[in-house]
C-alpha cells in the first residue's frame, strides 16, 4: 500500500479559540488586541498505511508573531518553532503590528473629512465666487480680489465667442480631470498659471478641477452644467468642496 505522510498541528481547541479571536478582532473599538490561539503547539506525523514505523511528535511553545502582506491584505502569523505556524487575515478595516503573544490592531478607517464648506453654485457671465464662504459676487458688483477665487467670463468684445473659468489673482486652478482627486490629490496638483484659463464646452460637464483658494485652502470643483449662450450670456453650475487647512 502506498504510504502518505502528513504534517499537521494536533491542536483540538484551535478552531474554537480562533473563532473567538476573530470576533474580538472585529470589535468596533479603534484599537484591538488579537492573541495567538495557542501557547503550545504539537506537530505529529501520521501514515497512510504500512507497519513498523515509529512516530514522533514535536511540541513547541509560541516563539514569535509576525505580520506580512499576501494578495494585498495583511496576514497575521503565530510561529511555534519546529512545530510550525498558524495564520489568519488581519481583521477587516484594521492594520496590525506584532505584539507580545499576539497582535495590536488599529482601525485604518479614515477619520472625519475636514471639510470647511461643500455646496453648489450657479454663475452667470462676469460673476465671481468666493468658495471659502460660498458667496457669489454678481457682474458689476464690488469684488474683493483678496477673497474671491474664480471668475466665469467670455471671450470676445463685439460678440461672444466662448466662455471660460479662470482663477482670481490670489487663487489657482488646475486643468480639468475626469475623476475626483480628493484633498490629497489636489494638494499635489499642478496648477495653471495666473493668466491661463479653462475654456468651457459641454464635453467638460462632469469633470473636476482642483483649486487653491485666495485664503490658501485646497478645494475641488465639479462642472455640473454649462450653457454657452451667445445672446443673453452663459451659465455654469459648479459643485464644490473646500477643505480646512
Amino acid at each position: 500500500m502506498p504510504r502518505r505522510i502528513f504534517g499537521r498541528l494536533l491542536a483540538a481547541g484551535l478552531i474554537a479559540v480562533a473563532s473567538g479571536m476573530m470576533t474580538d478582532g472585529r470589535a468596533e473599538a479603534a484599537t484591538a488586541y488579537v492573541g495567538c490561539p495557542l501557547s503550545v503547539a504539537t506537530k505529529g506525523l501520521v501514515r497512510g498505511g504500512g507497519t513498523g514505523w515509529n512516530f514522533e511528535t514535536v511540541r513547541s511553545r509560541l516563539t514569535g508573531a509576525r505580520v506580512f502582506v499576501s494578495g494585498g491584505r495583511q496576514m497575521l502569523e503565530c510561529v511555534y518553532g519546529a512545530a510550525g505556524s498558524v495564520r489568519r487575515p488581519a481583521p477587516r478595516g484594521m492594520r496590525c503590528t506584532a505584539a507580545p503573544r499576539g497582535f495590536s490592531c488599529t482601525s485604518s478607517a479614515p477619520g472625519p473629512t475636514p471639510v470647511l464648506r461643500r455646496g453648489e453654485i450657479g454663475l452667470f457671465d462676469g460673476d465671481h465666487v468666493d468658495l471659502d464662504t460660498g458667496r457669489r459676487v454678481p457682474a458689476g458688483g464690488l469684488v474683493d480680489f483678496g477673497r474671491v477665487d474664480l471668475q466665469f467670463g467670455h471671450f470676445g468684445r463685439s460678440r461672444v465667442i466662448g466662455y471660460y473659468l479662470r482663477s482670481a489673482p490670489r487663487a489657482l486652478i488646475s486643468r480639468p480631470w475626469p475623476r475626483s482627486r480628493g484633498r490629497s490629490g489636489c494638494s499635489r496638483a499642478a496648477f495653471l498659471g495666473p493668466r491661463d484659463v479653462v475654456r468651457l464646452d459641454r464635453s467638460l460637464i462632469g469633470r473636476y478641477l482642483c483649486v487653491r483658494t485666495a485664503e490658501g485652502r485646497i478645494g475641488e470643483i465639479r462642472i455640473r452644467n454649462y450653457v454657452g449662450r451667445r445672446v443673453g450670456g452663459g451659465y455654469v453650475r459648479l459643485g464644490y468642496v473646500v477643505w480646512r487647512r
